[in-house]
């Protein structure tokens, strides 16, 4: 059994709920689930307090999920309303651990018969464990065409969230007049990089710096913590034309009680 390499907080918050009586007093709860995404079944993880006539409401109580990398976990949020004895489904919404924000609030769609029945705003909090990905990268034959002009790269890396924008979680430093630039070695909190799913994309963003002008985009392509650990790699590329390569020259997941090479 594979132990968690985190403990993800969330706090649910509902804006505009949709109620189909409208004597309702606007009482509801929530239930959470969760499962790994080759499960076949949900497992309940708890259910919020009951919250009296409000459409907008704010739950207090805090669930707590383990994350576990290689088996990426998918939660399931029913919102009920509470109305002449009754739980009455008022939506419900499925995500991936990896779809949130990192120690912040996500907006999701509450949803009934694919009609948006409201919004569920997901708060996480992050208790990182042990585990951290140091990485290592060299940029090799980055193409210039001005002869006149020697680029200093850098990149940027951004974690890519499905329907949401993407969050850039590294600037690198600046290597002066090379377009084969080897970069210092960096380390990542292995959760912060890829959620529990070590197949989400990533991608990386080359820059030539001009302190003088604006910074030029040299080239991007994307790739992965798998593919970073298999050490594929990573064509640039911008307006679909190549603009180089960049190699990883090391990349190892670094635990707290031991050390394991790729």
């Amino acid at each position: 059994m594979n132990k968690p390499q985190s403990i993800v907080k969330l706090t649910l918050q509902a804006r505009d709920l949709k109620v189909e009586d409208p004597n309702s007093n606007g009482n509801t709860c929530c239930k959470i689930f969760t499962k790994t995404v080759n499960a076949e079944k949900w497992e309940e993880a708890g259910d919020t307090e009951l919250v009296t006539s409000s459409l907008n409401p704010n739950y207090k109580k805090e669930f707590k999920i383990q994350v576990t990398y290689k088996k990426s976990k998918l939660i399931k949020i029913i919102i009920y309303e509470f109305f002449a004895n009754d739980l009455q489904k008022i939506g419900k919404v499925v995500f991936s651990l990896s779809d949130l924000s990192i120690n912040g609030p996500t907006t999701f769609n509450i949803k009934k018969y694919d009609e948006v029945s409201g919004h569920i705003i997901v708060t996480s909090q992050i208790h990182h464990l042990d585990e951290q990905l140091r990485v290592q990268i060299r940029g090799k034959n980055l193409v210039n065409k001005d002869p006149f002009n020697f680029r200093s790269p850098y990149f940027k890396l951004f974690r890519l969230r499905k329907g949401q924008d993407s969050f850039q979680f590294y600037k690198s430093e600046v290597i002066e007049e090379s377009l084969n630039p080897l970069w210092s070695q960096s380390y990542f909190n292995l959760y912060d990089v890829c959620g529990d799913n070590m197949r989400i994309p990533i991608k990386i963003e080359v820059w030539d710096s001009n302190p003088l002008l604006k910074d030029v985009l040299m080239g991007e392509g994307y790739t992965s913590v798998d593919q970073i650990l298999d050490k594929k790699s990573i064509v640039l590329r911008k307006n679909k034309k190549f603009k180089g390569v960049i190699e990883i020259v090391e990349a190892e997941i670094i635990d707290h009680r031991m050390r394991a090479s790729f």
